[in-house]
């Protein structure tokens, strides 16, 4: 086997269709302060237990298959009269929806009020297992605005979806509080053996949120296939129409979630002054189990998104002497294994935040854990500290397939003259991504005091998953004028830019932050012990106060990014006349193929007057000889065309971008300390950093646990 390092810093209104089976909604409002840890634990046959006051335990499994469809659906706007007395002057299609729908398990688990309570000894658990084929999909609908009469005024298509989504299984999860008055603080320790653990997962703390999601069973899919958003203007022939025609922000889209997930714990102010104890925060996640292979699948094929202004029959010469605009528009298809990210950017999926209370834990140095290991399928991580977080995602046996097949995004005016054709920031895009993932623990700014440990703990595999994104050939165009006809491009501007046709492939991601900031950080003076190795398998281990650890593996599957095909396109043509006095451009566009194997952002920031030491990063990421990245973009064309001659203006095709760029490994690791007062403890005379290498072996870096890389530092980094 042969492990490839690559480092870089650059590494979405009611439905037509839902259908939903297995839904637990919970929660709890009671508070209370006791003298025993809150426990969440789960065995290997998924059977989940949760204690404390309060407590929430949703354990839901469905078994059967779950499908929603819709054909045929059109919905829009249509305006009917006669060009010298158009009904209505105006007309729009705005913020509609055509959305098939089909979940197998979701919950929502909440220990929480409208206002704030003291919150200790709480723990919920959300436990769900799928093995149902859940499909959702849309075929041959249509979100319109179709006129034959309209000349003058506004006419909007804008903010309409057509989608086909499909989860098996969904989740939240969240405690939330102010911290207990006499509140006996507890240790954090979380244990995870999988796939055959005695138990599988236990959890202890003063706040302890859990999250197990299993999706098993045959392969699923959402499907888009057949549909269309128009706005077509296509009076008799010989008018001249001064419109403001807009087609902008709408989606068609297939997005397929095998397991997904968002867990916080969220101490705020106003209780008590200081938070007495730990929080701990586990999603755990795993897509197939080796056994029944399965391809899970999101798949659009043959959209259009279409504007278009001519006569009709084609042939007359409607001359555009207004504005027709085709922007923000997205043809998409997204398929992922496992995941874990906040619903809007910038916020984490997974979470424990703390307002400006004392942090007042019982961890130190010598008790805290933070280490992950890989074993074939099997993975042990273990994660002892004050605050907590423990993110593990697996794909066993699961292909992970996201494709945009036939699509087209066109702009088109049969005759312009003084006019414009804005064709621009449209996309055409497949992703697919195995597991993905954000966590972040975050304190106060005003804190007092912190006092205790943190740490953050991520580790996710693919065994015999491979992913692929795939765009089969799609078509971003704009036209003017007609060849032959008598459509003319006269004194215009025509520009079509920042458009985007991309395939994007990832194995793992995973952004992680830890940031601890009080006046005084009391987290011991101790080092920082980090370890990591990657021989058949990964293992990463962080030893300190505060530290992030990250494992990442590709074992037998690959990643890939394809994109065939890919038009971006402007064609102006002049008729019987020559293209004249116009401005012809073509820009900014970017057409690609992008796979990452893994990748990884871990931040670790301390500020206060008074900071401790032992904090670090450690980040392991490897792929084995049959987990090869790839990225293929084929048959690319950006391009300007012109029927006639060219009179005046300008034509520019420039800033076009063309790429096909695959990363095996890429990892950013940033450690910062902002502080008054810093005093480090002396070096025990051991080397900061160790590295024992064998030339002989396809792995030179040694996994032994004897001979691993090693740093050892007052605050360090290790990427292996």
């Amino acid at each position: 086997m042969k492990a490839r390092k690559i480092q870089s810093r650059a590494a979405r209104a009611p439905m037509f269709s839902r259908s939903r089976i297995g839904s637990a909604v919970a929660m709890a409002l009671i508070a209370a302060a006791g003298a025993h840890a809150a426990e969440t634990s789960v065995d290997a046959a998924y059977n989940g237990t949760a204690t404390g006051t309060p407590t929430v335990n949703a354990d839901i499994d469905n078994t059967a298959n779950v499908g929603a469809t819709i054909t045929g659906a059109t919905v829009g706007t249509t305006s009917t009269g006669t060009p010298s007395n158009p009904n209505p002057v105006a007309a729009s299609t705005t913020g509609n929806l055509i959305g098939a729908t089909a979940t197998g398990n979701s919950f929502a688990n909440a220990i929480q009020s409208p206002s704030p309570t003291p919150v200790n000894n709480a723990a919920t658990l959300g436990v769900s297992t799928n093995s149902g084929a859940i499909n959702s999909s849309v075929t041959g609908s249509k979100l319109a605005l179709e006129s034959s009469v309209l000349q003058s005024g506004s006419v909007v298509n804008a903010d309409n979806t057509i989608s086909a989504a499909t989860t098996l299984n969904s989740a939240s999860s969240v405690v939330s509080g102010t911290a207990a008055v006499g509140a006996v603080p507890q240790a954090g320790t979380s244990v995870l053996t999988y796939p055959a653990g005695a138990p599988l997962f236990d959890a202890k703390g003063n706040i302890v949120v859990t999250t197990l999601q299993a999706a098993t069973g045959n392969s699923s899919g959402a499907l888009v296939s057949g549909n269309t958003v128009d706005l077509l203007l296509t009076a008799n022939a010989g008018n001249t129409l001064t419109t403001a025609a807009v087609l902008e922000r709408n989606t068609i889209s297939a997005v397929l979630k095998a397991n997904s997930a968002t867990s916080t714990a969220d101490i705020q102010a106003g209780g008590a002054p200081a938070f007495a104890g730990s929080a701990v925060v586990a999603n755990l996640q795993a897509n197939g189990n080796g056994i029944l292979a399965a391809t899970h699948s999101a798949v659009n094929t043959g959209s259009v998104i279409l504007g278009i202004v001519s006569g009709a029959p084609l042939g007359g010469a409607n001359v555009l002497t207004g504005s027709l605009s085709v922007q923000g528009n997205e043809i998409s298809s997204a398929a992922t294994g496992n995941e874990a990210l906040g619903a809007t950017a910038g916020v984490a999926g997974n979470r424990i935040l703390l307002g400006d209370v004392t942090v007042a834990g019982t961890g130190t140095a010598a008790t805290a854990a933070n280490n992950s290991t890989h074993n074939g399928v099997g993975v042990t991580t273990n994660v002892n500290s004050d605050l907590a977080i423990v993110n593990s995602q697996g794909n066993i046996g699961v292909a992970t397939f996201g494709q945009t097949a036939g699509a087209q995004i066109l702009a088109g005016v049969q005759s312009i003259q003084g006019g414009a054709l804005t064709l621009a920031n449209n996309r055409v895009t497949a992703d697919a991504t195995g597991n993905t993932a954000s966590s972040a623990i975050a304190t106060g700014t005003h804190a007092a005091s912190f006092t205790g440990t943190a740490a953050v703990s991520n580790q996710q595999a693919n065994f015999n998953a491979p992913v692929t994104a795939f765009i089969t050939p799609s078509v971003i165009a704009a036209q003017t004028g007609e060849s032959p006809g008598a459509g003319q491009t006269q004194g215009s501007t025509v520009t079509v830019s920042g458009n985007t046709s991309s395939a994007t492939a990832q194995g793992n991601q995973i952004s992680q932050g830890l940031a601890l900031q009080a006046a005084s950080l009391n987290i011991g003076n101790a080092g920082a012990v980090l370890t990591g190795g990657t021989s058949s398998d990964g293992r990463v281990s962080a030893g300190g106060a505060a530290t992030v650890a990250n494992l990442q593996g590709m074992y037998n599957g690959g990643v890939a990014a394809l994109n065939f095909g890919s038009q971006i396109a402007l064609t102006a043509n002049g008729g019987v006349a020559p293209v004249a006095n116009s401005t012809l451009a073509l820009t900014g566009n970017r057409q690609e193929a992008v796979a990452l194997g893994n990748g990884a952002t871990s931040t670790l920031t301390l500020s206060g007057n008074a900071v401790g030491t032992g904090a670090g990063i450690s980040s392991v990421q490897m792929a084995d000889a049959n987990s090869g990245v790839g990225a293929g973009l084929n048959d690319a064309k950006a391009s300007i065309g012109v029927s006639g001659n060219v009179t005046g203006g300008s034509v520019a095709l420039t800033d076009n971008l063309q790429r096909a760029i695959a990363y095996g490994n890429a990892a950013t690791n940033t450690v910062g300390v902002t502080a008054g007062n810093l005093a480090v403890a002396p070096g025990a005379g051991t080397p900061a950093s160790a590295v024992t290498v064998d030339l002989t072996k396809g792995l030179a870096f040694d996994n032994t646990a004897a001979t691993q890389p090693t740093v050892r530092a007052a605050y360090g980094i290790l990427n292996d």
